[in-house]
This record gives structure tokens, sequence and C-alpha cells, in this order.
């Protein structure tokens, strides 16, 4: 019998892509999270079961079979959100994983859990390389969100032996992702007459990992024998964020476009973000698609979807 692994948020952005690598390696997938989704679509995403609920107890004890792996990919999706409504945000993030390791506690407890967690967790940073081993100093309430769910899966690791894996994700995209930073520029880009504003300077930086990328990451961890881990989930690539908002004015073609920046910090943003991925290395994964190509693919999408 195929393998089974529920994925919560399974119709996100991050959590189709990991449903779909899952699929695609014989695993039975089950899905539990916010939306109707028609029996087709479901197909088309590699689900096999859906279960559309907020995240609970209540909710977790409807699916009746026994998964061999959960990856908790649910929870607040932005930081700008969690500063407009804190509340939701921490109902959504912290709330949830509780409702999920509890679940794990008393149903399953064998079952290993792979919680994507956040690089909001490392906030305000110098230029430098960021390590597992930093100490944490996150800025908004989406980043310390990610941290108190972090803190509590570390709790029901230590004193119950649930198996725990945790993901700090830094600056995903890729084809389908309609939020942040590469959707919003490249709407105001292709719509621009001349100048385009930005926040910040344009020299702060980011560490971009494919959406594709992830669910290799998520699945290779699947196979690694563990009982706590923390990983970076990026490329340990910084780059600016003036040559990639210049590399989509290349590739929309819209080189009559010149970007502007305000010398703002927008609320919630940190200045620099690199990751250093050796903890993710060593379990023998790497990325592997380079920038420059994701973001090709990424307008190429985009003008389709337009």
């Amino acid at each position: 019998m195929n393998k089974i692994v529920i994925i919560t948020g399974a119709i996100g952005f991050i959590g189709q892509n990991i449903a779909k690598e899952f699929k695609q390696n014989n695993y039975y997938v089950i899905g539990i999270g916010h939306g109707f989704v028609s029996p087709v679509r479901l197909k088309s995403m590699g689900i096999d079961e859906w279960y559309e609920s907020d995240l609970s107890m209540v909710a977790l004890l409807k699916i009746t079979k026994r998964p061999d792996l959960i990856v908790h990919s649910a929870g607040g999706s932005t930081v700008g959100k969690s500063i407009d409504n804190p509340y939701l945000d921490y109902h959504k993030t912290v709330n949830s994983t509780l409702e999920l390791l509890e679940y794990i506690r008393l149903h399953t407890p064998t079952t290993p859990i792979i919680y994507l967690s956040s690089a909001a967790i490392y906030g305000a940073k110098e230029d430098i390389i960021i390590h597992e081993q930093d100490n944490p100093n996150p800025v908004s309430p989406y980043g310390f969100h990610k941290l108190a769910s972090e803190s509590i899966c570390k709790s029901y690791s230590q004193c119950f032996g649930i198996k725990v894996a945790i993901v700090r994700l830094f600056s995903i995209y890729g084809e389908g992702l309609t939020k942040q930073l590469l959707w919003d520029a490249c709407n105001k880009i292709i719509n621009a007459d001349k100048d385009v504003l930005f926040y910040g300077t344009g020299h702060e930086t980011r560490d971009w990992l494919h959406v594709k990328d992830v669910a290799s990451l998520v699945r290779h961890l699947a196979s690694t024998e563990f009982s706590f881990l923390v990983l970076n989930g990026g490329c340990s690539n910084k780059t600016t964020v003036k040559d990639i908002l210049e590399l989509l004015v290349l590739e929309l073609d819209r080189k009559d476009v010149k970007i502007v920046f305000n010398g703002l910090v927008k609320e919630g943003d940190p200045k620099f973000y690199h990751a250093g991925i050796e903890e993710a290395l060593n379990i023998g994964w790497r990325p592997t698609l380079p920038i420059e190509t994701g973001i090709k693919n990424y307008v190429k999408w985009f003008k389709n979807y337009l």
C-alpha cells in the first residue's frame, strides 16, 4: 500500500506544489484546509482526499486513514495581514499548530511532522549569512507567531517524543504565486507609463527559492531520519531587490520603464536575508533552479495568466 501523507493548507501556493510532489512519488495524499475544490481540480493537484475545514482536533479525527507523514503548510500567509489582524494570524498559525501536535500525540504518536516555518523568525539581521543557530529577532506578528509555533513543536518533541522537522522558508516564488513582491511588481511594471515606485532603497537583499525546490526539500525530508531538526529553506544566494526588479523589467520587455525607490522601510520587512543552508546540504538536498531561470519562467506564466 502507498504511504499516506496529510498536508495542511494543501490547496495553497506551497501546499499544492508539495501535494503534486508527493503524488508523483506514489503517496496517497490527504489535504485539509479552506476552500471548496472540485473533484477534477483535486485530481489535477494530486490530492486524493480533501477536508474543507479549520485545522482542529474535530476535523482531524474525521480522517480515518493513519498518516505516515504530516506536512504542516497551513497558517498565516503574509506579514501585512499579520499586522492588519494579529489576532487572526495567531489563530491561523499558533492555534492550528497546537491542534495538530495534540492530534499526533493522542492518536498517531509515531507519525513525523514537517513544519513549514519562515525566515521571518530571524527578523532584523545585518548583511551576513543567517544560520539556524542564530538568535531569532522577529519584527512582525507573523514572525513572532511562527517562532511561537516552532517553540510548541520543540516542546512536543522533547516532552512527548514527537518527530519534528522545521523548515524556515526564505523568499518563496514560482508560477502560480499571485501575491507578494513578484506579483505586485509584474502588475506595476506591465501597466506603467514611465516610472514605477517601490518601497526601500533597492539594496535590500532576499534569498529566493523556487517552490518546486521547496517541494523537493520536503520530500527529501520525508525519507530522512530525524527526532528534532531545524533547517533553512533557501538557495544561499542573496539578490538585491533592485536586481530582481530589473530582471522583471527585462523579461516583461518594458525597458522604457524606470524603477524608482522611495527610501522608506515597509513595516515588518527586514533589510537583509541570506540563508545558510548547510543543514539542508548535510541531508543530501540542494536547490536546482537558478533565480534567472526561475524569473523567466515566472514572467512567462504571468503573461499567459493575463
